[in-house]
This record gives C-alpha cells, structure tokens and sequence, in this order.
C-alpha cells in the first residue's frame, strides 16, 4: 500500500494513515488531534489524495437479518441498531421487546387517572410501569414529557419520567396545582 504523506504548514500528514482511521470510526477531531493540527489541515491532506467525506456512507450490517446496508457515517454513528426496512424494525422490537398488554381504553383511561392528580399537558405521554393496559392504578403510571424520551426510555435511552405515581413526593406539586394554591392537609 502506498501511503501518501502531506504537508501542512510544518506537520507532516499521513493522509491514507489518516483515512484508515477515519473509516474505522476515528472522528476527524480525533485525528487532527493526533496530528496536532485542525480539522481543516486534515480535510485538505484528504483532498489532496482524492478523498472527501462529502457523502460518506459505511457499510452496515441490518440488526435482524444481517442484509447489507448503506448509511451515512454520522447516522451510522448516531444509531445503535441499524434496519434495512420497516419490516425488519417491527419483527425486531417484537422478537426483542418486553411484553405489553395493549387495552383500546387503556392510554384513556391512565391519562385521566394521571390528570386527577397532575397537570397533564397534551405533548406528555403516561406510561404503565407493568406493560398492561387495564392497571391505571397510580402507582402503576409515569408521565414522560414527550413521545421522543417514552420511546427513548423503550429503547434503553436515559431519559426519565417527569412525575412517578409511585412517588407520593412527586404527587403534592400536581395536588396543590388542583387546588389553586397550597393543599391543607388536616393533621390531628
């Protein structure tokens, strides 16, 4: 293999080396840090062999039949499971997901449970804690700010429940919201 090297300004550049790298994963940042120069530096090293990551696509494997995909570095990079069709994601999730109990008044019925005791906005999504439907008792029901962090927390993502019904600390905000002020409560 011919190995090509650049000069930039004083620091010599092995561009292909530094392809190599790039392809493998390697951020351009990494690299320019290891060359001690900037992004731009290593981008022009690039060019002057004939490279660009204008475009660029990795060679991926889909997660469920291992079909060979095309996608673009930073997407690649992004996404944990990779999927060639819709097909192949739904027989994913359900070969892979945890059961659940779909009920057709189930997300009705939790979300107006939740909404006695929480301010519950159209964009949050309730959550059953079991995976079934037919237990909208609070202590069985979260409420996510959105659809994005409820699929993220699906998905195995950080993102975390905003209210608990479980959490009867996490409950007297919401009661004193009903109430139009602070919620008395009568001790003996």
């Amino acid at each position: 293999m011919i190995t090509r090297e650049t000069t930039v300004g004083k620091t010599k550049i092995d561009a292909q080396a530094a392809w190599e790298s790039y392809t493998s994963g390697s951020s351009v940042q990494d690299i320019a840090d290891r060359y001690g120069v900037s992004r731009v530096a290593i981008w022009k090293a690039w060019k002057r062999i004939g490279k660009s990551t204008d475009g660029y696509r990795v060679k991926r494997l889909c997660a469920r039949c291992e079909k060979p995909l095309l996608q673009h570095r930073q997407h690649a990079l992004r996404v944990g499971h990779p999927f060639c069709s819709q097909e192949c994601y739904l027989i994913w999730v359900q070969e892979n997901g945890e059961d659940y109990l779909q009920w057709r008044q189930g997300c009705r019925r939790g979300r107006l449970a939740v909404s006695k005791v929480f301010d519950l906005q159209p964009q949050h999504v309730v959550h059953h804690v079991d995976k079934d439907n037919r237990h909208n008792d609070l202590s069985n029901l979260w409420v996510f700010a959105s659809s994005a962090d409820h699929m993220s927390f699906h998905r195995g993502g950080d993102a975390q429940p905003i209210w608990r019904g479980n959490a009867l600390s996490q409950a007297t905000p919401s009661i004193n919201n009903l109430t139009g002020g602070t919620a008395k409560i009568n001790t003996i």
